[in-house]
């Protein structure tokens, strides 16, 4: 499965071939800090190019 642009909160999430998943977010809270994009268009621009690269591919 290639991967998907999350909106709300923006992110990218991906299934592997292997049936592993993961989902980044742009925004996120680590030790009572919130960490957030300055340019949430740019960001997700950037987000848009990365699902573009992810592509499906067979387990060996």
């Amino acid at each position: 499965m290639p991967a998907t642009v999350l909106e709300d909160p923006l992110g990218i999430a991906a299934v592997f071939s292997d049936g592993t998943s993961v989902s980044m977010m742009v925004n996120v809270t680590a030790g009572g800090k919130t960490y957030a994009t300055r340019n949430p268009a740019l960001a997700q621009e950037m987000l848009l190019g990365l699902a573009d690269l992810v592509h499906p591919r067979t387990a060996t």
